[in-house]
C-alpha cells in the first residue's frame, strides 16, 4: 500500500474565508453543517477532506530499537497559506490535530493524537511544515520475519478527530497511508524460552530442566557484509556495483594513497583473496559510475520534513522504494540513510544536526508500495518574538552511507529537501531569567483556580490545546509523581563537554532550587535525584541521547545571599546548542500526600562573573489528589442485579436489570460493559449495557460539571435477539444475536479525573457481578 489518500481532497482554489472563520460555531449549531456527521443535522455546505489551508503531505516510522523499544510514527503537515488560522503569533492561533493508527490484522489500533499550534504568518513563503508525532509501542518479531505493517494518520484542523475511528472524514485536512517496519527484536534482550518457543533455538530435552530459560544469550555484534559478499548477493539483482561497492569505494578514495596501494600489494599472491574492495579494476569502474552519479533517488527519497517549534523537534520522512541495495537483510547490519538538517537565519545556513536511520532489503516492498522510514532530531532551531515572527528555510539533505558535510552538501545516493518552518515563539519578558512551563502533562496555562462551585478555589487543570499537553483534563487534579518543566534564559555558552555533556571544570552553568509549599505547614525544598535526557552538541550521530543524573550539589562558585552548605540543581542547557529534553527541573513526589493546594517555587541563579545573582522567582500552584479514600484511593463503584441474584440464574432472552454507583470526589467517567468472551472459539457478539443517565453512549456516564462527587442509576441488557434501542422505527423485528446459554461477568469500571504519575489517566476502580445464562425450561 502506497503513501496515498485515503479519499482525494477537494482542494479547490477558493479561499473559504466565512467557513473558516465560522467552524466552530457553525459546528455547534449544527455538527451536520458541513456533512460530515450524516444524522446529526441538516447538510449546510458540503466540505470535507478540503487541503486548502493545511496538507499532511507524509507520514513514515523511527523503529526504534531493542524488544521493548517504542518506535515513533512522524509525520508532517505543510500550511499552504498565510491567514486562516485564527490568529498571528502573538494571540492563541489554531490547532492542527493529527490521529495515528496501525493496522493489526484487519482492524485499526488507534494510537492517539498529537497536535501542533499554528498561526497566521504574514511575510511568510510557504508551505511552511510543522512536525507531529506519536509513540508506536508493537510486538517485535525476530529478524527472520519482516514485520511490515500498514499505518494511517488523519489531520484535522480545530476539530480532535474522534478516537477509535479510522474512517473518520475531516472538513479541513485530509488522510494518509502508509507502510513502515517495525525494528526486529534483538537476541541479546529476549529470554531463552522466547528464543526456544520461536523455533530459533533448540535444547536437548534432557538439559532444559537443568538451565534457567529466563536468562539470555549473549550476542556478538553484526558486522556490515564485505564488499565480495555484497558482490556475490546482488549477481543476479539491478543493485550496481557503485551502490553495492559505494562505501568502501569512498573509503578507500578518502584514504592516502599510500595506504590503497600498501592493502592492495599485501594481498598480492595470496590463495586466498580479500573480501574487500581493493585498488584494481572494480574500484576504478565503481568511482567512475560515482562520478557520474548525483542525487539519485532510485533507491531512496526524502520525502519532506518539518520542525515542532513546541516540542523542538525536527523531523523528516524517507521512503525506500526498492526491495534490494541496502547492503542486506534484517539479520545483517544493513546499511544508513543519513539527514542533516540547516536552516537560515542570522543571515547565515546553521547546522542543527544529523539524524540517522538503519534500513535493510525488505522483500516486502514492491514498486509503487515503499517502506517509510523517519527520522527525529532535537534542535532549539532560533526564536522571535511574536511581533516580528515569520517562517525560516529549513534544508533536510538525504544521503545513504555517508554523512552529509554542510548545506551545499549534494549526495551521491539521496536528495536535498527544502522548506520553511516556524521559529520558537520568544515569550520572554524583559528581565525574566527562569520560566515554569508544565506540571505534570499539562502547561502551566491551563492551570487555574476552578470557577466550579463545588471546586472553588482549588487549582486544577483543563485542556490547553498545545501539543504533548494532557488535553483530556477537565478540573482535573494532579496526584503520584509529578513532573515539573521549566527553562532558563540566561544560559552561558562554553559550559558543558561537547560529547558528555557534563560540567566542565570550571564553569558556571545555570544553578537553581525548587521548593514546595504544603497546604499546611513550611515550605521544604525537593533533594532527589532523577534522570535527564541530555543532548550535547557533539554527541555522536548514533547516540545523540546522554542520560544524566541530576543531583542537588554545593555550588560551583559564591552565591549572593547564599547560606552555608545549601544545594542547588544544575541547568544542563546551554547557549552553544546543548538540550535536555524533556526540560525537567524538579520531580515531586506528591503520593500520600495530604490533598489540597501545593506551590512549586523555582529559585534560579546565574553566574556574573564574580558570584551567582539570583534570579526572580517563578512559581505555579496546583491540587494534590491521591485518590478517594474510602475507595482505597480509588473512585468507590457499586454493582448488583436486580432481576436475579448475584451469580443467580437468568432465562436466556430474560432483561436483566441492576444498579450501579460510583463515589469520589473527582469523579471522571464510569462504563459498563458484559466481559468478552469466546465460546467454542469464536467471539460471543455482546450486548449493549445501557446505563440511565448516560452522557457519553449508551453505556458511560462522564463529568459533565456537575457531577464531581460520583453518579449512581440502572442498567439494562437485552439478552434474546431484540432490542429496542436498536429499532427506531418499531418494527419489533430481530436485531441481534441472542446470547448463548454460558456463565458471564458485568464489569463496572470508573476513573477519577486526576492526572496521575505525569499522565494523562486517573486512577481506577472496578466492581463486577456474575449470572449464569441457562437455556428456557421446556414444558
Amino acid at each position: 500500500m502506497a503513501n496515498e489518500e485515503v479519499n482525494l481532497p477537494s482542494a479547490g482554489s477558493s479561499v473559504f474565508h466565512e467557513e473558516r472563520t465560522n467552524f466552530k460555531i457553525n459546528l455547534l449549531k449544527n455538527p451536520n453543517y458541513f456533512g460530515t456527521f450524516p444524522g446529526l443535522g441538516k447538510v449546510v455546505k458540503k466540505i470535507n477532506y478540503n487541503t486548502t489551508y493545511e496538507e499532511l503531505a507524509c507520514l513514515g516510522l523511527n523503529p526504534g530499537t531493542g524488544f521493548g523499544a517504542e518506535g515513533t510514527l512522524e509525520a508532517v503537515i505543510q500550511i499552504k497559506l498565510p491567514n486562516g488560522y485564527d490568529s498571528g503569533p502573538c494571540g492563541e492561533g489554531s490547532t492542527e490535530w493529527v490521529r495515528f493508527y496501525v493496522e493489526d490484522g484487519t482492524t485499526w489500533t488507534d494510537l492517539g493524537t498529537a497536535g501542533v499550534s499554528v498561526y497566521n504568518l504574514a511575510g511568510s513563503t510557504f508551505p511552511v511544515s510543522y512536525a507531529v508525532s506519536v509513540d508506536l509501542p508493537h510486538l517485535k518479531k525476530f529478524c527472520t520475519v519482516e514485520n511490515v505493517l500498514n499505518v494511517r494518520a488523519i489531520l484535522s484542523w480545530e476539530f480532535e478527530p474522534p478516537a477509535n475511528q479510522p474512517n473518520f472524514i475531516p472538513v479541513w485536512g485530509n488522510a494518509i497511508n502508509a507502510r513502515v517496519q517495525i525494528a526486529p527484536a534483538l537476541f541479546e534482550e529476549v529470554a531463552i524460552a522466547s528464543l526456544v518457543g520461536s523455533g530459533l533455538v533448540k535444547i536437548d530435552p534432557a538439559v532444559e530442566p537443568s538451565l534457567d530459560l529466563t536468562k539470555t544469550l549473549p550476542a556478538k555484534a553484526v558486522q556490515p557484509l564485505s564488499f565480495t559478499d555484497l558482490k556475490a548477493m546482488y549477481a543476479n539483482s539491478n543493485v550496481p556495483a557503485h551502490r553495492y561497492g559505494f562505501l568502501e569505494a569512498t573509503q578507500i578514495s578518502s584514504a592516502s594513497l599510500e595506504k590503497g596501494v600498501a592493502a592492495a600489494d599485501a594481498v598480492k599472491g595470496l590463495k586466498a583473496s580479500s573480501t574487500n574492495l581493493m585498488i584494481g579494476a572494480d574500484l576504478a569502474a565503481i568511482l567512475g559510475a560515482i562520478e557520474e552519479t548525483e542525487g539519485d533517488t532510485t533507491f531512496e527519497q526524502l520525502t519532506c520534513a518539518g520542525y515542532n517549534p513546541q516540542t523542538r523537534t525536527l523531523e523528516a520522512v524517507i521512503s525506500i522504494k526498492l526491495n534490494s541495495g541496502f547492503s542486506g537483510g534484517l539479520c545483517t547490519a544493513g546499511s544508513y540513510e543519513y539527514v542533516s538538517f540547516f536552516a537560515y537565519f542570522g543571515g547565515v545556513w546553521n547546522a542543527l544536526g544529523t539524524a540517522q536511520v538503519n534500513v535493510h532489503d525488505l522483500s516486502s516492498i514492491t514498486p509503487g508500495n515503499p517502506v517509510n522510514y523517519a527520522v527525529i532530531r532535537l534542535s532549539n532551531l532560533t526564536s522571535e518574538i511574536c511581533e516580528t515572527l515569520t517562517a525560516v528555510p529549513l534544508r533536510a539533505i538525504l544521503s545513504w552511507q555517508t554523512v552529509p558535510t554542510g548545506p551545499g552538501f549534494i549526495p551521491i545516493w539521496g536528495n536535498v529537501y527544502d522548506t520553511h518552518v516556524q521559529p520558537q515563539i520568544n515569550a520572554v519578558t524583559e528581565g525574566e531569567g527562569a520560566r515554569l512551563l508544565r506540571v505534570g502533562d499539562v502547561g502551566v496555562i491551563g492551570i487555574q483556580s476552578s470557577v466550579n462551585f463545588a471546586l472553588f478555589g482549588d487549582y486544577l487543570a483543563n485542556p490547553t490545546g498545545v501539543a504533548e499537553d494532557c488535553n483530556n483534563a477537565d478540573d482535573s487534579p494532579f496526584g503520584g509523581t509529578i513532573g515539573i518543566e521549566g527553562a532558563f534564559t540566561l544560559n552561558p555558552a562554553g559550559t558543558f563537554n561537547p560529547v558528555t555533556g557534563n560540567v566542565l571544570a570550571g564553569a558556571h552553568p545555570v544553578i537553581y532550587q525548587a521548593y514546595i509549599t504544603p497546604p499546611v505547614g513550611p515550605r521544604f525544598q525537593l533533594l532527589n535525584n532523577f534522570g535527564i535526557g541530555v543532548f550535547p552538541v557533539s554527541a555522536p550521530i548514533t547516540n545523540p541521547e546522554v542520560v544524566i543524573t541530576q543531583q542537588a550539589l554545593l555550588p560551583y562558585g559564591p552565591v549572593s545571599g547564599g547560606l552555608p552548605g545549601a544545594l542547588y540543581y544544575t541547568y544542563y542547557e546551554s547557549a552553544d546548542g546543548q538540550l535536555a529534553n524533556p526540560r525537567v527541573v524538579a520531580w515531586f513526589a506528591a503520593g500520600g500526600l495530604p490533598e489540597g493546594n501545593y506551590t512549586i517555587e523555582i529559585d534560579g541563579y546565574a553566574w556574573d562573573g564574580a558570584l551567582y545573582q539570583p534570579m526572580a522567582p517563578v512559581s505555579k500552584t496546583f491540587y494534590v489528589y491521591n485518590g478517594y479514600v474510602p475507595g482505597g484511593n480509588a473512585p468507590q463503584p457499586t454493582l448488583g442485579l436486580l432481576s436475579a441474584a448475584d451469580c443467580g440464574n437468568i432465562t436466556v432472552g430474560d432483561i436483566i436489570t441492576g444498579d450501579y454507583s460510583v463515589a469520589d470526589e473527582f469523579f471522571g467517567i464510569v462504563t459498563v460493559a458484559l466481559t468478552p468472551l469466546s465460546l467454542g472459539g469464536t467471539p460471543i457478539a455482546m450486548p449493549t449495557v445501557y446505563l440511565s443517565g448516560a452522557n457519553s453512549g449508551p453505556d458511560a456516564v462522564v463529568y459533565d460539571g456537575t457531577n464531581t462527587f460520583g453518579t449512581s442509576g440502572t442498567f439494562t441488557i437485552y439478552t434474546g435477539n431484540y432490542d429496542p434501542n436498536k429499532d427506531p422505527k418499531n418494527n419489533k423485528q430481530p436485531n441481534q444475536t441472542p446470547l448463548p446459554p454460558c456463565g458471564y461477568t458485568i464489569q463496572l469500571t470508573a476513573w477519577d479525573r486526576a492526572l496521575v504519575n505525569t499522565t494523562c489517566s486517573g486512577h481506577e476502580g472496578q466492581e463486577a457481578v456474575g449470572f449464569c445464562l441457562v437455556a428456557p425450561t421446556i414444558s
